[in-house]
This record gives structure tokens, sequence and C-alpha cells, in this order.
């Protein structure tokens, strides 16, 4: 268990939390670019959103890194092999919310799955959310973004490649919509697992919560250097 808490804890989560950070400053000062460039601070800021290009591409990267079997890795498909693995020895924390999950998925009814054992469960739970996981090799809707997003990644971040065709990235709408996947593990892993409340009963997530404390502090900067900016 505790190896399971350190790839979500110190692994899937923080990477969310950088990733959304990294997204939320880039769009807000891409969201008031002529008022900045207006002030003169265009160079300084356009610095700025090609760092926080890049640690967006890397953590989200991270989070659906399925690795080569040599090493593990602190991702989904990392924990999901944890999972897998451990199917006999991990206790589920919390079975009426792993069970209330997968009764949303239409996997099957409360009463059904309630006799269900805790490594039964799990194997559902695997199952499903293996599937729910977009891989370049497969036919998910959103495999052209992960492709892409790991195509900079390994083409333009780790390794500067000569190469003959531009590398286009993901949108912002495709890096959103992967995390709100990761999001989703990150809540059952949390709520089912690891006793750990990673999403509030009222929907609230705190770390999307935390990471926009950076670009609130930097519209308040902006303000406060008498630059008209949009929240």
């Amino acid at each position: 268990m505790e190896k399971l808490r350190d790839v979500v804890s110190k692994g899937i989560a923080i990477d969310i939390y950088f990733a959304e950070e990294a997204l939320f400053l880039d769009e807000f000062i891409g969201a008031n670019a002529t008022s900045i460039n207006d002030a003169s601070f265009g160079q300084f800021f356009g610095s700025h959103q090609n760092l926080l290009g890049r640690e967006l591409i890397l953590a989200t990267n991270r989070v659906f890194e399925h690795g080569n079997g040599r090493y593990s890795l602190r991702s989904i498909p990392g924990a999901l092999k944890i999972l897998e693995g451990n199917t006999g020895s991990i206790e589920i924390q919390n079975r009426t919310a792993l069970i209330d999950y997968l009764v949303g998925k239409e996997i099957g009814t409360f009463e059904e799955l309630d006799c269900h054992s805790d490594a039964q469960l799990t194997e559902q739970f695997v199952e499903h959310f293996r599937s729910r996981l977009p891989n370049v090799d497969d036919a998910h809707e959103l495999s052209p973004a992960i492709g892409k997003l790991k195509t900079v990644r390994d083409k333009r971040l780790a390794h500067h490649e000569s190469v003959e065709s531009d590398v286009s990235a993901a949108t912002y709408a495709e890096i959103q919509q992967l995390l709100e996947i990761a999001k989703e593990f990150l809540s059952i892993m949390g709520s089912a697992y690891l006793s750990t409340a990673y999403q509030f009963d009222d929907g609230d997530f705190p770390l999307t919560s935390d990471a926009r404390r950076s670009t609130t502090c930097l519209y308040r900067l902006l303000q406060q250097a008498g630059i008209e900016v949009d929240r």
C-alpha cells in the first residue's frame, strides 16, 4: 500500500498540480498578451510562456507514461500495474466509494458488486480504467493528443532532433480533457484506497484551486503595476 501511496501522492497528484498551474498561467498570459505587450513586458512573459509550455508537456506526459517495464513509474499506468499485481493483498479502505464509482460506470448494480471480494472489485476497476486511458497505439479519441505530447517531449525537449516537418502540439482543450481523466483517477484512488480526499463531495478539487493561486497572484501583481488585465 505504501508503494501505491507513493505513486499516487508523490507522482500523479504532484504532476496534475504542476500541469494545471502551468496551463492556467499560460492561458492567462496569452489572454492578456495585448496589455502585457503594450506595457513593454512582452519579452519577459513570452520567455515564461516557453517555460510553462515545457512544464505542461512534461508533467502531462508523466501522468500517462506507460514505460517499458524495466522500472516502475509514478504514473496512472504505474498505479494500475501495482493494483493488478497485488489484488490479493491490497485492502479497499472505502468499498462504498469504489462500488458507487463502478455503478456509475454501468459495470453492475450496487447489490451485485457488493457481493464481490476486494480483489474482484480491484480487478474490475483496473480493467475499466485501463479502457479509459489513451495510448498512442489505440483508437481512443485522445490518443492523437497523447501522441503529439510524447512526440514534442521526445523530439523537442528531451532530445532536440533535426526533423523535416513541424511537430504540432496538443491543444489546451485536449490537455484539459486528459487532466480531467487523471483527476477522476486520483479522486477514486484517494477515496477508495488511500483514505485521502482529493475531491470533495461538492465536486471541488482542492489541487485545482491550489494550482490557480499563482494565476491569481499574477493578476494582482499586474493590477498593482497599473496594467489592465482580465481574469
